[in-house]
């Protein structure tokens, strides 16, 4: 019981430092150039031309970005009006909730160390990276979040529970929408090395594991074309190649942002 109501005080704690840390830049800086005030940029524009299917940038369609932190923008202005404070918390809520979800994957890890869950989320809370872009209005919080999705989903699966599965094809379908099939490189290896961590004894077969992790990406795959499908027919030719093509296997090939050594 003590145990219990330490937990929950480090978790409020935790709370409380996270709120000072998203008060601190609420209310001594505005939105940086060039990514923060071309993100909420992206989003008002489609917010203003109505148009919720392809991204636009300066009456253009935009294709360097999937669609999720824009609809995540466009729902606050929604449910509160159009305003400036909503766009800057939405990474910080989704920072939020990478801390939960990796209390919660430190419980799956480690069940009997309440300790584990109590310490993993300070431990990522602490980290200067994440503190840093814990209040940037950027993609990067969004994809680790579906990473820790996925990664929850898997131990679950590892249990021999179906529904795991469904959990890892989401988080694959919400990573695909969050910043392209980079999740894929995130999750999958997890997925694909089974075999060295799963304890096949909870399991029903292999099969059904690399089945499971086929069936994943299939729902995944299906999430993310319920979007590209439209969008590439409605942002026309251009928008289509650059959504298919240009921004997924033309990185990796020929990057044309973000050039790095053939190592890196």
């Amino acid at each position: 019981m003590t145990s219990q109501i330490s937990a929950r005080h480090s978790f409020w704690l935790l709370f409380a430092a996270w709120a000072v840390l998203v008060a601190t830049a609420l209310f001594t800086r505005p939105l940086l150039p060039v990514d923060e005030t071309r993100y909420v940029g992206v989003a008002w524009e489609m917010w203003a031309r109505g148009d919720f299917l392809v991204p636009f940038k300066n009456g253009a369609p935009y294709s360097d970005k999937p669609p999720l932190l824009f609809w995540m923008m466009q729902a606050g202005w929604w449910l509160f009006g159009v305003n400036e404070i909503w766009p800057r918390l939405v990474a910080p809520l989704i920072g939020l909730g990478c801390l939960g979800l990796t209390a919660l994957l430190a419980r799956r890890l480690w069940p009997d160390r309440l300790t584990a869950a109590v310490l993993a989320p300070w431990l990522l809370f602490g980290c200067v990276f994440v503190a840093g872009f814990g209040t940037l209005t950027q993609f990067d919080l969004l994809i680790v979040f579906c990473t820790l999705l996925g990664m929850l989903g898997l131990l679950r699966a590892a249990t021999g529970l179906g529904t795991g599965w469904l959990i890892v094809g989401v988080a694959i379908g919400l990573g695909l929408l969050s910043k392209g099939p980079v999740i894929l490189v995130h999750v999958l290896p997890a997925a694909l090395l089974g075999h060295f961590w799963v304890d096949r004894a909870r399991l029903k077969g292999w099969v059904c594991w690399y089945g499971g992790t086929l069936a994943a990406l299939l729902l995944g795959a299906l999430i993310a074309l319920a979007w590209a499908l439209p969008a590439a027919q409605a942002g026309g030719e251009a928008y289509r190649n650059a959504i298919f093509w240009g921004q997924t296997a033309e990185r990796v090939v020929d990057s044309f942002a973000h050039k790095a050594p053939f190592w890196w």
